[in-house]
């Protein structure tokens, strides 16, 4: 069990913002998309979206979108299976991040939401066009907040759509913790058990890590983010579901091994 435990696998690289080679950076002049930029050993993203458009972002990202989207490279693709490697003490997101004030357009209903998107692919036609395909996005937001009514109010509820665009996609607010701005927040995120949430609730069996972004994204709204350091680890623990898993699957194969082996013995003596 101990070296079950003792595995460590980084799902991504240059997180601490020294090379920005390692990151595809949202361009100002695409659709619905601001500027982010990497310089000093931090990503700067900024978001200002005054027409009511959803999805307007700015972030960067790594590995692969779903539907022949954009590619960065590549991150470590672990599978993660439900209860396994997607249950708590498993997966591992440390992140410093430090925010603007928000900024709000509309009295009726504005949005800002600071944090990190993962893609997994569900099965093979991860490639596919949407209307083709189905894959999984989670958003893991660290700062979401909503507006309405003259009043701002953190979003603590986790939202679920079955068919966001032809795909399925999760928003968990479990980790919603940066609650001042213009302060540096050093979060960890237990990623295995935000996915073990995500799989029971779509009752998903197994998928694929194939892209991580961070990102700032707007509703009428305005808002900033700066962020010093990411890393993104598999890193079981030995209460974790995965040693938990392997150590019974090892131990019933060593028994059965040794089993057939005394009665090997017996038969040839």
């Amino acid at each position: 069990m101990i070296t079950l435990a003792n595995q460590r696998i980084e799902i991504i690289k240059g997180g601490d913002f020294n090379d920005a080679n390692y990151w595809l950076i949202s361009p100002k002049g695409q659709a619905h998309v601001n500027n982010a930029s990497i310089s000093d050993g931090k990503a700067y993203l900024m978001v200002n979206e005054t027409h009511g458009y959803e999805c307007f972002f700015s972030g960067v990202q790594q590995g692969k979108y779903p539907h022949g989207w954009d590619k960065k490279d590549s991150i470590y693709e672990l599978e993660v299976r439900r209860n396994i490697e997607a249950s708590p003490n498993c997966l591992w997101i440390n992140i410093i991040a430090n925010r603007s004030n928000f900024e709000y357009y509309n009295e009726s209903f504005s949005v800002v939401n600071l944090g990190i998107m993962l893609w997994l692919e569900l099965d093979e036609n991860y490639d596919k066009p949407q209307g083709e395909s189905s894959q999984l996005e989670i958003d893991i937001n660290i700062a979401s907040f909503m507006y309405s009514d003259g009043e701002e109010k953190p979003i603590t509820w986790d939202t679920k759509r079955d068919n966001w665009f032809g795909d399925k996609l999760y928003v968990d607010s479990s980790n919603n913790l940066m609650l001042e701005p213009n302060k540096w927040y050093e979060i960890t995120i237990d990623v295995g058990q935000v996915l073990q949430k995500v799989f029971n609730s779509f009752n998903i069996q197994k998928a694929k890590l194939k892209s991580f972004d961070i990102y700032i994204e707007a509703k009428y709204g305005y808002g900033e983010a700066q962020i010093e350091y990411v890393s993104f680890v598999f890193e079981p623990k030995l209460n974790s579901g995965y040693v938990i898993f392997q150590s019974l699957t090892y131990g019933i194969l060593a028994f059965f091994g040794l089993t057939l082996t005394s009665i090997l013995l017996r038969w040839i003596l």
